[in-house]
């Protein structure tokens, strides 16, 4: 078992099925310009067994070097985030220490 990414033109998603070490383990991210701008698709679902962990949304303002929590989920979901056109950075994952078992996958889409 080991975490792993699926990237393509129209999907950033994350399989989490092993505890992220330090830094946690994160979509690769995303700019709301390109193929995503204004809405942004965002799910979580587990994969064959029912997980248990918490996936944590982050945002970065263009020019700011931190990261900011955006909302977290612990169940599956889907939903479109409205997020406009400013450049922001995006990203999903699991934090260190938010894991506990199961598989679940998670990301964005167009």
């Amino acid at each position: 078992m080991a975490n792993t990414k699926t990237s393509n033109s129209n999907q950033e998603y994350a399989t989490v099925d092993t505890a992220p070490g330090t830094g946690g383990y994160w979509t690769n991210e995303i700019t709301e310009t390109g193929k995503y701008q204004e809405k942004l698709f965002f799910s979580v679902r587990d994969m064959g067994t029912s997980f248990s962990a918490t996936v944590t949304v982050q945002f970065q303002p263009d020019g700011d070097d931190d990261w900011s929590d955006y909302g977290t989920y612990t169940s599956n979901s889907r939903e479109v985030l409205e997020i406009g056109t400013t450049g922001n950075k995006w990203r999903a994952g699991v934090k260190e220490g938010d894991y506990t078992s199961g598989k679940v996958r998670f990301g964005f889409d167009r």
